[in-house]
């Protein structure tokens, strides 16, 4: 598949955004990469979904690299956070519609 959208990849039949962090934030991320799936199969709706979300890391990338050593931890700690209620928030949806 020609693939002009950087950060989008078609992982089976579903597209996914792959977006690498910066060699100087390894460290601190803990991570090479991030790989989110877009859950859906259409180009149309996985393109700027990509583009969304790579645009969010990318900023994310940036407050981490200009911001003082002693606040990269609170901010990472304020995003697990915010990731897990997400989480949390989606399972209890999921639960909903399974009755």
């Amino acid at each position: 598949m020609s693939n002009n959208t950087p950060y989008l990849q078609r992982r089976g039949n579903t597209f996914s955004l792959r977006i690498a962090v910066p060699i100087d934030l390894l460290g601190i991320v803990g991570k090479q990469e991030f790989i989110k799936s877009l859950q859906t199969t259409d180009k149309n709706i996985a393109v700027p979904l990509a583009l969304s979300h790579a645009a969010m890391a990318k900023q994310l990338f940036y407050e981490l690299k200009h911001m003082p050593d002693s606040d990269k931890n609170k901010k990472l700690i304020e995003l697990l956070r915010e990731k897990k209620h997400k989480i949390q928030f989606e399972e209890q949806d999921d639960s909903s519609k399974a009755t």
